[in-house]
């Protein structure tokens, strides 16, 4: 049936997805020089690993979409499995925003805003 996907696996949202994370687009974060300034914010449905690989799927204009996270956000990708394995809490949908400060690295912080 996916003859032509060999290479991919259909996910929990249906999505057909990359079964090596290399094959993902690369995640777009902005660098930033001070806290005051704002990284990019993505509507996260769900946070992952394949391949070794951080990912999450996001809410791009409309369509979910699978991207890639740097190396250094893997950490932030395994405390999101961890909260939901452990602790049965989900943490999403939410609002993510996503940044790499200057001087610090990588981050990723959950904005938590309400309905």
């Amino acid at each position: 049936m996916f003859s032509e996907h060999e290479d991919f696996i259909i996910n929990n949202f249906g999505i057909l997805i990359a079964e090596s994370a290399n094959a993902l687009p690369l995640i777009t974060i902005p660098k930033i020089y001070d806290v005051e300034e704002v990284g990019a914010i993505y509507e996260v449905y769900s946070a992952g690993i394949v391949s070794g690989k951080p990912i999450i799927i996001a809410n791009t204009d409309g369509e979910l979409v699978l991207y890639r996270l740097p190396d250094e956000l893997l950490k932030w990708a395994e405390m999101c499995i961890e909260a939901f394995k452990d602790r049965e809490v989900d943490v999403f949908p939410d609002k993510v925003e996503f940044g790499i400060l200057d001087g610090h690295g990588y981050y990723a912080n959950f904005l938590y805003e309400s309905d």
